[in-house]
């Protein structure tokens, strides 16, 4: 049987990150804003490492664009922060499986806001 050359590259990235909120909890001497910290650096690294071989394939112009967009890379930079940041203090506040339960329903919750936000555009239209 032939795997997908980035089947194990996918795997280890799932382990990753349903791995994370129990080793989390596990690090109760730890302060929230460190596990965020450590969290974030660590993205930083990995996201880093495939950026630099995109970016090794780029031409000119997509190396241009890319620049011209380094802001919107810096904001979403600081919204992960503070994302990692409001997650670990919320596990704090939590047990586990709750605080799994509701980063779980993030995906029902924006299609439920998209469809109450795209409904109520229609209705100006």
């Amino acid at each position: 049987m032939h795997q997908h050359p980035h089947a194990h590259n996918c795997t280890a990235q799932v382990l990753a990150v349903s791995s994370a909120a129990a080793v989390f909890k596990m690090m109760e001497d730890v302060p929230a804003i460190t596990l965020a910290a450590w969290r974030l650096q660590l993205t930083t690294v990995l996201l880093f490492m495939g950026a630099a071989w995109q970016w090794r394939g780029m031409n000119s112009d997509e190396r241009r664009q890319t620049w011209q967009n380094a802001h919107l890379v810096a904001a979403s930079g600081v919204c992960l922060a503070f994302h990692f940041g409001c997650w670990v203090w919320g596990l704090e506040h939590t047990s586990l499986p709750h605080a799994v339960v509701l980063v779980s329903t993030t995906p029902v919750s924006a299609v439920v806001q998209g469809v109450h936000v795209a409904g109520a555009c229609n209705k100006d239209i």
